[in-house]
């Protein structure tokens, strides 16, 4: 799955920007030792990335009908059931064709969002019911406890991420939650400012990869009488990943604001609008790095923009010094 979503990566790339730049991003993102990393885990990010991508792509395509909306309904559904981030790529695609209705497709628009929307619902209701008919889960694919994301979110002292204590006073407990969450976000404008700046420094700005476990601290591997720590690897894989990733997220960041106004009117505007959905979404409710992994796929694609501008200025460079020498 993470190989194609690579493979997602270039074929995005070279359509939203070129293909020398589409070819860097997608390069990069296959020896990001986060992704390397994250599929030695048995985790849903997998499957549920690589679903909703290829729902993605049938949303983006070219000369679209309604074929290609109810596909796309039901892969986005599919991943939502395995993990469940399909609201945001629902959310971020119905914004994205609201910003640029057509006055004259209006009403075309409109029924193609509604397909989606229902499509979308229908197979996630039906398996729900179905797995409630079966007796594997009584409550089906319902969310019981919704207000638990948040309360983890607006947690200060642990920046958001999970928190024991809090499991321990909190879970199960729906009045204790709201009145938790009230007392959280209702603290001095100061402070709920330096959660969302911790929030986004953790989440955004950082790509955590550190082993957990202390059984590895003292590991030793012996190559051909060679003795090298486990510790010393991991060290320079922590600092590998960490400098491609503020590479690749500034490659991004720049790239997409020096293009604004080409990005406005093509399909890379879609990917723009899921960023920053997504980003509004993580400083609302509980983060883990791990939680970063479906929005690294998006960021990679944009950052092909930024890979575009600075390939650009080389360019620029070497022919000017050829010329000199000339």
């Amino acid at each position: 799955y993470s190989s194609i979503l690579t493979l997602f990566i270039y074929l995005f790339g070279r359509k939203i920007c070129s293909e020398k730049s589409a070819k860097v991003a997608s390069l990069l993102y296959m020896i990001f030792p986060f992704s390397i990393y994250l599929n030695s885990i048995l985790a849903n990010h997998h499957l549920s990335a690589f679903l909703m991508y290829i729902g993605i792509f049938f949303l983006l395509k070219d000369n679209k009908n309604i074929k290609d909306f109810v596909v796309a309904g039901i892969l986005i559904s599919f991943g939502n059931i395995i993990r469940p981030e399909g609201i945001i790529v629902i959310f971020s695609y119905v914004l994205y064709e609201l910003f640029r209705i057509d006055k004259n497709n209006i009403l075309r628009t409109v029924k193609y969002l509604i397909v989606l929307v229902v499509v979308y619902l229908l197979v996630g209701t039906t398996s729900s019911l179905v797995i409630q008919k079966t007796g594997i889960n009584r409550e089906g694919l319902t969310n019981n406890n919704p207000l638990w994301k948040f309360v983890l979110g607006f947690n200060h002292e642990s920046c958001g991420y999970y928190n024991e204590e809090d499991d321990v006073k909190y879970l199960g407990n729906k009045k204790l939650e709201v009145e938790v969450i009230k007392n959280r976000v209702l603290v001095s404008p100061i402070k709920m400012g330096k959660l969302f700046i911790c929030k986004t420094n953790n989440f955004w700005l950082q790509s955590n990869i550190s082993s957990k476990n202390d059984m590895y601290n003292n590991k030793v591997f012996n190559i051909h009488g060679i003795k090298i720590r486990f510790s010393s690897v991991e060290n320079t894989v922590i600092k590998f990943n960490s400098l491609l990733y503020v590479i690749t997220f500034l490659m991004c960041i720049i790239g997409v604001i020096y293009n604004r106004r080409k990005i406005i009117n093509s399909k890379s505007y879609f990917f723009v609008i899921m960023l920053i959905v997504t980003y509004g979404v993580y400083l609302l409710i509980e983060i883990q790095p791990r939680y970063a992994y479906f929005i690294h796929v998006s960021i990679f694609m944009l950052s092909t923009y930024g890979y575009d501008i600075f390939m650009e200025k080389i360019k620029k460079i070497n022919i000017r010094s050829l010329r000199k020498n000339l």
